[in-house]
């Protein structure tokens, strides 16, 4: 009976243990990430993509490889101006705008604008998300550039 009410009282331990770890500092830990520039933040980059040598590229296939990649993830077109795109994307209660200039050798991504993704211009930091959704964008327009481009002969 005595080994019985030992062990009992040993997992009894071990589980108030337990749960009083877990209720601890957790939340706090959360909250003081949050206060310092780098929790939950990233730092913003711009985004300079080279299009290969070996692609034969005209400014209009590398718009054309723009519009079809921003549209294919999401992206509307909120401005349009010379060698220049503003898209933006929502997502939940975020919103993100970049700026894309482009000619027929390189393309850029850079940040233009958002809203709640804790953009903070002191410490050109930004959302972490932010960084993964412009380099998706990133990705997708490359390979739709390499796919309209096609090879030299």
């Amino acid at each position: 009976m005595k080994r019985v009410f030992g062990l009992f009282t040993a997992v009894g331990i071990v589980v108030l243990s337990m749960v009083l770890l877990g209720c601890t500092s957790n939340d706090q830990a959360i909250e003081k990430s949050k206060e310092r520039p780098g929790g939950f933040l990233t730092e913003l980059q711009t985004i300079h993509t080279t299009i290969p040598s070996s692609t034969v590229s005209s400014k209009d296939q590398v718009k054309e490889a723009i519009l079809q990649a921003t549209k294919d993830y999401d992206w509307t077109l909120d401005q349009e101006q010379a060698n220049t795109f503003i898209f933006k994307i929502f997502r939940r209660k975020h919103m993100v705008k970049v700026k894309i200039t482009y000619t027929e050798k390189e393309y850029t991504i850079e940040y233009a604008d958002s809203e709640n993704m804790r953009y903070d211009k002191e410490h050109n930091a930004i959302h972490r998300n932010y960084m993964r959704w412009v380099n998706n964008l990133d990705k997708a327009i490359y390979k739709s550039v390499l796919s309209k481009g096609g090879a030299k002969k």
